[in-house]
């Protein structure tokens, strides 16, 4: 059965939890936080910073409380690379920054059900503790972004060093300014998971902009309006790390991502890897998805607010 629990996740990436992108190129504040249950909006990054985040501004502004900006259903389809495990849809809510609300955390199919918050919420099955995504006392202390990526310190019980991307952007966002963006950012990760087990064990992620203006459009969604015209399509990968399973500290493999700056809506996320850790079911099933698993989300339908 669906879980009766509402949950907020980000987009990573991981869903992921971060600083996003403005509508209008220049003039609108957008923050993205981590995700959490909803009966715990103090938890959250957005609420921790809120009044504090004048640093991450470029004109010191403070981030804004997120609402809902559209209703989504969204199909996904989760297969190896020769096999095809499961499919269905689901229903969330895109908030005004680039975040989801979603009614249920996981999604049922034929012999699994996919944790489909854990997948959007950074690679974290458990949830996130009441001190917002595991970050420290001072969650500014954490973050740091230079004007294109926004990286984090610590996410869950992990540890980078030197700080690890989440998210493209700042709070103001000129998307003009990311065509052709590519960087390479080393790290090492460390820490321990819930059970005690220690990980330390240096990688690299990889960011790239795909295209920065692209449309979107699927034979679902074609003929509604308003269109999404202004797509930033991105990814980020995740290399090394060996030994590490990619539900710390959200080393996902790969995620990828179309997010529409205006109006704001996300039609359309793939994530790949050894994504096992993300499923559950009965023992055929979880057999078969040994490998390389690809979950794609692709919007079915969506009515902006």
């Amino acid at each position: 059965m669906l879980s009766p629990r509402r949950h907020k996740f980000p987009l990573a990436l991981l869903a992921f939890s971060a600083l996003s992108f403005g509508c209008d190129d220049s003039s609108e504040k957008v923050f993205k936080a981590p995700g959490n249950v909803e009966s715990k909006p103090n938890a959250t990054l957005l609420n921790q910073l809120k009044g504090g985040s004048n640093n991450l501004g470029a004109g010191g502004e403070t981030a804004e409380a997120p609402h809902v900006v559209a209703s989504v259903t969204y199909l996904i389809d989760v297969k190896t690379e020769t096999l095809g495990l499961c499919n269905g849809e689901f229903a969330a809510e895109i908030m005004s920054n680039f975040s989801f609300k979603l009614p249920d955390a996981e999604v049922q199919c034929v012999g699994l059900t996919v944790n489909v918050a854990a997948l959007l919420n950074g690679g974290n099955p458990s949830g996130v503790s009441d001190s917002g995504a595991g970050l420290t006392a001072d969650p500014l202390a954490a973050i740091q972004h230079d004007g294109y990526i926004l990286s984090l310190k610590e996410l869950g019980n992990a540890k980078f060093e030197p700080a690890r991307p989440l998210l493209l952007g700042p709070i103001f966002q000129d998307i003009k300014k990311f065509k052709d963006f590519k960087r390479d950012i080393a790290t090492t990760v460390s820490g321990s998971d819930a059970d005690g087990t220690a990980y330390n064990a240096p990688g690299s992620f990889h960011v790239e902009v795909i295209d920065n203006q692209e449309s979107y459009s699927n034979d679902a969604i074609k003929d509604l309006t308003p269109a999404l015209e202004k797509i930033m399509h991105w990814k980020m990968t995740a290399t090394g790390f060996d030994g590490v399973p990619p539900t710390f500290g959200a080393l996902i493999p790969s995620i990828e991502f179309k997010w529409n700056t205006f109006p704001i809506m996300i039609p359309y996320v793939q994530i790949k890897g050894s994504l096992k850790g993300f499923l559950k079911g009965d023992a055929a099933a979880l057999e078969n998805a040994a490998g390389t698993i690809t979950a794609t989300l692709i919007v079915k339908k969506y009515s902006i607010k």
